[in-house]
């Protein structure tokens, strides 16, 4: 479950009733309507509202989780209530006709079906998720990129899990396991990124510190639904809480690699959203370069924004993140004849994490 409390509330929630995984969506009108079913459903998150981000009010930990607690229970009983207009196994639809959608969209391989309700005149409708720009424009997506490999949804598997972050999924591919990224992380105007990200990945030759593409996998009426990455087990560098020496120095020199990687394609691949968030720490010990969409993070100027230069800039601050993680406490005798550290972490003290992704 998550939300969105900047200008307009939102509630993202992951469920699965009777096998089929559904992302439900529910969002604040843009005119205030405090008849709106949805609206009412979103007033706890109205104390916590911000327009802008020097008004923005951080949220404790037990606020935290009450709003969860609150959101989620409001969404499951406003869902619940309009059940037959959600759901996929109900409806009117012909017994065949709804097997071919469903497989159609993987819907029986674990894909999220993508529900959002709305108050329509003072009705409560179903419609698609207005901010998955892909499914409300059914653009032909994979055909605007010759050479891009297509993987069919039948061939893959998403497992029965919570994601491992909003819209990445673990996934399996003819036994192979990758992580799934759903186009539908973008909003409308950001979609050039995802676009960016395919290609870059597509043609960039493989490095083992630069994430993987593995192709996107198809969906009806030419469209395109994700992009198959790289698995990474592990944790981002953002919650690695120490490092030895040693480690410092092997990110660092990791990382260097790959930036002078993405920088000697011709023409040179520019990194964009460099990062302390875009690296990941597998639990193997080694520092991974991911998210080459290419959005504006803030952390470099915005006149290098998408320059070599602008990589540099903001890969120091990288580089300054790993030079001051502590070093781990020295082991009590004890823990180190049994050969673990404090709290059972061997890698450095990160934040345990079922795993990660591109």
């Amino acid at each position: 479950m998550s939300f969105l409390r900047f200008r307009r509330a939102e509630v993202y929630l992951d469920v699965i009733v009777r096998g089929v995984r559904y992302h439900l969506h529910l969002e604040q009108t843009k005119t205030p309507d405090a008849a709106s079913a949805e609206n009412v459903a979103l007033l706890p998150l109205a104390p916590y509202m911000f327009e802008n981000m020097a008004d923005r009010v951080d949220i404790t930990l037990p606020q935290w989780l009450d709003l969860e607690r609150q959101l989620t229970a409001n969404a499951l009983q406003l869902f619940g209530t309009h059940y037959p207009h959600w759901a996929v196994l109900t409806g009117g639809m012909s017994a065949s006709g709804l097997d071919k959608t469903a497989r159609d969209e993987g819907y029986f391989n674990g894909f999220p079906c993508r529900r959002q309700l709305v108050t329509l005149r003072g009705d409560v409708t179903v419609v698609e998720p207005q901010n998955h720009c892909l499914v409300a424009f059914a653009r032909q997506l994979m055909y605007t990129i010759p050479g891009l490999p297509v993987v069919h949804k039948e061939r893959i598997i998403v497992f029965q899990e919570r994601p491992l972050l909003r819209g990445f999924y673990r996934v399996s591919l003819d036994g192979t396991v990758l992580a799934m990224k759903t186009v539908y992380r973008y909003h409308r105007e950001r979609e050039p990124e995802f676009l960016q990200e395919a290609c870059v990945l597509a043609a960039l030759p493989p490095h083992p510190n630069v994430i993987g593409f593995h192709g996107l996998v198809a969906a009806p009426y030419g469209r395109a639904d994700a992009l198959l990455l790289d698995f990474i087990d592990g944790h981002s560098l953002r919650y690695q809480q120490h490092a030895t020496p040693a480690q410092r120095r092997r990110w660092t020199e990791q990382l260097r690699s790959a930036l002078a990687h993405l920088h000697a394609q011709q023409p040179p691949v520019v990194w964009m959203d460099a990062k302390v968030d875009n690296v990941m720490i597998t639990k193997a010990g080694d520092a991974v370069l991911m998210d080459l969409g290419g959005g504006y993070s803030g952390i470099v100027d915005k006149h290098l924004s998408g320059t070599v230069a602008g990589d540099h800039q903001g890969m120091k601050t990288v580089y300054d993140h790993i030079d001051q993680l502590r070093s781990p406490e020295p082991l009590p005798a004890d823990a180190a004849t049994a050969g673990v550290g404090p709290g059972g972490d061997m890698n450095g003290g990160g934040r345990p994490v079922q795993g990660g992704a591109g």
